[in-house]
């Protein structure tokens, strides 16, 4: 079958509670070589601490990383860690969004991963109800 397949696993580290290492396994199952955008959501309350390969960008929790030739029945892996903030269940979903170096796109693949951070020395109050943010003492004027 063409295509584009991944899979994701999260890991807690044993000894600093809060910290995920998740690994996103990108498989090439078609016949022609793929360019492929890997883009991750991380949860509220998780941030990136370091990844390989190193990430395009990442910005407002997207990571986003570009496989550029990723061979026919070829694996491309991204190993990256995150920091919890809070206990909790954190839940993510990665996108890969891949086409064939002669150009049609493919099918997006999508995977999830779920880990379970227990409570840890440190963790920082999930964050509650906060003024809504109006703006004032911006300098946008409404008119």
């Amino acid at each position: 079958a063409e295509g584009v397949s991944v899979v994701k696993t999260g890991a807690v580290d044993e000894v600093v509670r809060n910290l995920v290492t998740y690994s996103l396994e990108v498989k090439n199952s078609g016949g022609t070589t793929l360019v492929a955008t890997v883009t991750d959501r991380l949860p509220d309350g998780m941030r990136l601490i370091d990844s390989s390969p190193t990430f395009a960008t990442y910005d407002d929790g997207i990571v986003t990383w570009n496989l550029i030739d990723l061979g026919p029945g070829e694996n491309g892996t991204i190993v990256y860690e995150a920091e919890a903030l809070w206990s909790g269940r954190f839940v993510n979903l990665v996108e890969v969004d891949a086409r064939s170096v002669d150009g049609p796109s493919l099918r997006p693949a999508y995977a999830k991963s779920v880990v379970e951070i227990g409570e840890f020395e440190g963790e920082r109050p999930r964050p509650g109800w906060q003024p809504p943010d109006w703006g004032f003492g911006e300098a946008d004027e409404i008119w």
